[in-house]
């Protein structure tokens, strides 16, 4: 067990090292103060002593940045560099500002306790390891010097990825997003939530992504959707669907998709997070139960419609911009391929025209506009059971 020491001194109970992190967190507030002594408690029984180690940051220019922390540690059994690994990540994404006059963490990002609350929460229900992907672009510097983008990345027995980042741009601009995709042998949907906030505008996209159609599809509209309906519908009555929205994107999304643009900061922080904990958390239940196939031609079928997906949203996603203008085109395409839609590469060998052929220009090229069907939903196009009914 590690004792960890308050600030002012005083002793906090002995913590297990089973989920240490995870319990750590709930009884020590992060900030710079206490950075050594709970990044000591987070590496776990060892050799005595003490290490600095680099963490690294990647700036605009893909040049690599070293930022010195120190971790101590107690003598006792070592369980080797994964669980210093995992408990190191889950630090980096708990990580925040100073503390204030109430001793309550103040939090410069408006998302960040969004971050917080989906790493414990998926924590808490899977051991999780870093993805390599995690070592590359844990810290990210625009080329401007200050936004700044916190990225963490994990996979466990039953997730592919799970990955979250933030974006925090000061008032100007404030990102979320996460993403939760289940390995090949799980017909889940994909856990998505995608926030961008301005001073004059917020946009939140929050949904579990279908792999499969669900008007094509109807038992897999069934299996996943018709039991958290109820839910769905709660925040459709708080959360108002936020104007048109593209044929082609909505084909990605169920019958219980959140879009919408809040008034207002202050919804962001209750209406819109208490979505999200509770989306993150019927996705969670969903996963806990599901059962592997051992059908090679549904593993195949799975595995091809993550592909599907992830080409879309690393060709079509308006991210791409503000991520270009932030970090130049090289490393936002390398970020984009190799973090955000990591597998894109790895899951299939079509190509994006391969799924979608309508978006062949004349010369063979991809059509740059997001819609060529030309058709949009200013209204939300499902009706309380789930079914698409554009009309209703």
């Amino acid at each position: 067990m590690a004792l960890v020491s308050s600030p002012l001194g005083a002793r906090l109970a002995p913590i297990p090292p089973t989920n240490l992190a995870l319990n750590l967190v709930e009884k020590v507030m992060w900030n710079s103060r206490t950075r050594s002594s709970i990044l000591g408690a987070l590496t776990g029984p060892g050799a005595s002593g003490s290490r600095r180690v680099p963490r690294g940051r990647i700036d605009g220019s893909c040049k690599r940045r070293e930022e010195w922390c120190y971790y101590s540690t107690k003598a006792g059994e070592f369980r080797g560099s994964r669980q210093v690994r995992v408990r190191s990540a889950i630090c980096s994404a708990l990580e925040g500002g100073e503390t204030g006059n109430d001793g309550k963490a103040e939090r410069s990002g408006l998302y960040d306790k969004f971050l917080e609350h989906a790493v414990r929460a998926v924590g808490r229900c899977t051991d999780l390891t870093p993805l390599p992907c995690q070592d590359e672009f844990s810290n990210m510097v625009a080329v401007d010097g200050q936004s700044v983008i916190n990225n963490v990345a994990f996979e466990s027995t039953k997730f592919r990825l799970f990955r979250c980042a933030t974006i925090d741009g000061g008032e100007n601009m404030q990102v979320l997003n996460v993403a939760i995709c289940a390995r090949p042998e799980y017909d889940l949907p994909i856990f998505c939530a995608d926030f961008f906030s301005t001073v004059s505008r917020n946009i939140v996209v929050l949904d579990l992504n279908p792999l499969y159609n669900t008007q094509q599809r109807p038992d897999y509209r069934d299996k996943y959707y018709s039991p958290i309906l109820p839910l769905g519908q709660k925040f459709v009555e708080l959360l108002p669907w936020g104007d048109k929205l593209t044929a082609e994107s909505l084909q990605f999304f169920s019958p219980i998709v959140i879009w919408t643009r809040p008034d207002s900061r202050s919804d962001i922080q209750e209406t819109v997070f208490s979505a999200f904990q509770e989306y993150l958390a019927a996705w969670l239940q969903m996963a806990e139960t599901a059962q592997p196939s051992e059908d090679a031609k549904e593993i195949a079928a799975n595995r091809e419609s993550h592909h599907r997906y992830l080409l879309w949203r690393a060709t079509k996603d308006p991210g791409r911009f503000v991520l270009m203008r932030l970090f130049g085109e090289a490393l936002c395409e390398r970020y984009i391929t190799e973090f955000l839609f990591n597998g894109v590469r790895t899951l299939g060998t079509k190509e994006f025209l391969d799924y979608f052929p309508e978006y062949r220009g004349e010369d063979g090229s991809i059509i740059k506009q997001r819609s060529v069907v030309g058709k949009s939903y200013a209204e939300r196009p499902w009706n309380s059971q789930g079914i698409f009914s554009p009309s209703a």
